[in-house]
């Protein structure tokens, strides 16, 4: 199974799979694993860094430059918490953080070699948390599993449920396009869009395959796809 993706500056896919790590330069496959340094071959996250350095959750955050592998784990607040059938995510921070996702272990941000974790004492109050995305202004926004969306400044969280007018509180997948809209694939209630202001939404009336979302991608805001366990739905 291939649990991620990500694309650097050059072009190159970065792929995460639970056989290791593999990238792809458009002509050639190059794989990755325990024999270079990681700490295990079930990979489940990759984020692509300001610098170019990718990184790695593997239960253990790994750094790696195409040759070295770093290991941040316990010792550095790094902890493997996650419950669910999610996969862990990880994003990296214009600030140089990475942010790290997990259901069951809420939100971890690790910057300069030590990592803090955010729960319902920070004012995360739903740690089961399936993804995450940042926006241009480097605000976290979190998926829920049946809270809503929490968007995290850096210092404080605010939520968003069906009190604010997201359409369901189950979320599977945060998606920020080119203008820093949000979106968010739902169980059940479709696709909710956020301008900033307020919430909207595309459901099966709108011609949606399926009301229950998995993910969300665009190119250039132009056109949209929404995936669903029985198909596909492109939206301009």
């Amino acid at each position: 199974w291939v649990s991620d993706l990500a694309i650097d500056d050059y072009g190159t896919l970065w792929i995460t799979t639970g056989r290791g790590l593999s990238t792809f330069n458009g002509r050639n496959f190059t794989n990755y694993g325990m024999k270079d340094g990681f700490p295990s071959d079930g990979m489940g996250s990759v984020a692509i860094d300001k610098n170019g350095l990718a990184w790695i959750f593997t239960g253990k955050l790994c750094s790696f430059d195409g040759s070295k592998v770093t290991v941040y784990d316990e010792k550095n607040g790094i902890y493997n918490l996650n419950t669910g059938n999610s996969w862990p995510e990880i994003a990296a921070h214009p600030d140089g953080s990475i942010y790290i996702a997990q259901y069951g272990g809420g939100l971890t941000v690790f910057k300069d070699g030590k990592a803090k974790r955010y729960g319902p004492n920070e004012g995360l109050v739903d740690i089961r948390i399936h993804h995450l995305a940042i926006d241009t202004d480097g605000n976290c926004w979190l998926a829920s599993d049946g809270s809503g969306v929490f968007k995290f400044d850096g210092q404080t969280f605010t939520r968003y449920d069906t009190k604010q007018g997201l359409v369901a509180p189950e979320i599977n997948h945060i998606y920020i396009d080119d203008y820093d809209k949000i979106w968010a694939a739902t169980y059940g209630g479709g696709v909710a869009v956020y301008d900033g202001e307020t919430w909207g939404s595309l459901d099966m009336r709108d011609g949606l395959i399926n009301n229950t979302i998995a993910s969300i991608y665009s190119i250039s805001g132009n056109a949209y796809w929404f995936s669903a366990f029985n198909g596909i739905t492109q939206y301009k």
